[in-house]
């Protein structure tokens, strides 16, 4: 998931972002044939409190996202939740990335959608 920052707020330059950040996605080949993937960001040297508000932010968003998660609920309130709780804080959802299903082959369907989406799915 990834969180458009108003970069004109921060009170560091983008480069900072990308520099004091380390984002570790790891794909792991688990029991029976199905597959695992997971991802955490780590702070690196000084970060400023903007960057540390956008990745907490995030992060939230994916808890957001996962509660709703259940039988028969709909993809679509997934991205909902987590663009009602980014615009809380300011930030907006990048709509060119998207989650992805995963069992016996990563990266597989279906598409989870971070941004609201008026598609009935």
């Amino acid at each position: 998931m990834y969180l458009e920052g108003h970069l004109s707020s921060l009170e560091s330059s983008a480069v900072e972002l990308w520099l004091n950040l380390v984002n570790c996605k790891d794909h792991l080949f688990l029991f029976q044939g199905y597959h695992g993937d997971t991802s955490k960001t780590f702070f690196c040297g000084d970060v400023s409190e903007s960057i540390k508000r956008l990745v907490k932010v995030t992060e939230e968003c994916l808890h957001y996202g996962s509660a709703v998660c259940r039988d028969g609920a709909l993809y679509r309130k997934i991205g909902k939740r987590i663009s009602e709780h980014a615009e809380k804080f300011g930030y907006g959802v990048v709509d060119r990335f998207v989650g992805h299903g995963i069992g016996t082959v990563f990266h597989s369907e279906p598409l989870i959608f971070h941004h609201r989406k008026s598609l009935s799915f």
